[in-house]
């Protein structure tokens, strides 16, 4: 399934090695390692091929065609994370590629498989890279999560602290513009609200409350 494939990575053990989950679990697939050791050791005496392992993932195939399709031609990635459990349901990335047409069962395939490779090389919007563990962002707004969670776990805020947002704030000189209030004549706004509305000016107070050491 192209949609979900990638994900796994690709084996070519002809050509160009693996990537992706079938080189992290080599040992387990190959069955060098995850099963009865015991096991392992009897069939090397007896000179038999070692029985691989299942690997099964959490992914949720329609959904990731689906997120997959939503992305279409963006550049760009979609994860959905089961809370209860830290199951990945979906980690779609675009532009992704097909890594069936990299496996090759003979070096005779190999021809068609550099090219197909080569084609992935080239291509600027590094169809390689899988975004959502690969691409390399600045955290952004997500990391207000973590400033408000340091803050109630250590005592220094509540959810229902008021701090003051009147637009901007002056750190060390520099002046640090709010772009996200939804009502400009309100200069109050709880914690809670600064992480609703992704409050730059309230969380930077935060910031300041917690300090730089026990951040």
């Amino acid at each position: 399934n192209p949609a979900t494939a990638y994900v796994g990575g690709y084996y070519s053990p002809f050509l160009i090695a693996s990537s992706g989950l079938e080189a992290t679990y080599a040992d387990v697939l190959g069955g060098q390692a995850g099963n009865n050791p015991l096991t392992r050791v009897l069939r090397n005496l007896l000179h038999q091929p070692q029985q691989g392992s299942h690997l099964k993932l959490t992914l949720d195939a329609d959904l990731q065609t689906s997120a997959q399709d939503m992305l279409s031609s963006h550049k760009g990635a979609v994860v959905v994370i089961e809370v209860e459990t830290g199951n990945v349901i979906v980690m779609a990335s675009s532009p992704a590629y097909d890594p069936n047409q990299l496996f090759t069962s003979s070096p005779s395939e190999n021809p068609s498989a550099q090219a197909y490779w080569q084609t992935l090389v080239d291509n600027a919007d590094a169809p390689l890279v899988t975004r959502a563990t690969l691409g390399v962002y600045t955290p952004g707004s997500t990391f207000k999560t973590v400033t408000a969670a340091i803050a109630i776990e250590k005592g220094y805020s509540s959810p229902d602290e008021v701090y003051e947002d009147d637009g901007e704030i002056v750190i060390d000189g520099r002046v640090l513009v709010e772009q996200n209030r939804p009502d400009e004549s309100r200069t109050e706004w709880t914690l809670r609200e600064g992480l609703m509305w992704s409050l730059n000016v309230v969380l930077a107070q935060v910031g300041m409350q917690i300090g730089g050491d026990e951040f």
